[in-house]
């Protein structure tokens, strides 16, 4: 079994109006085409995680 990136964030300070919505979609996109061939399938839901950390 190959071993690689277990999961990774990225933090974005100050980002811009509606970045999460951008995100959302766009990592949406990319799930399957970055998905290694052996990897289990997962829903693009529980692949990618976008939140606030703190609020408004």
């Amino acid at each position: 079994m190959a071993v690689g990136l277990n999961g990774t964030g990225l933090l974005v300070i100050n980002p811009p109006w509606q970045f999460d919505n951008h995100a959302r979609e766009i990592l949406r996109f990319l799930q399957p085409v970055l998905k290694v061939e052996d990897a289990p399938d997962l829903t693009p839901d529980s692949a990618t995680n976008v939140r606030w950390l703190v609020g408004e």
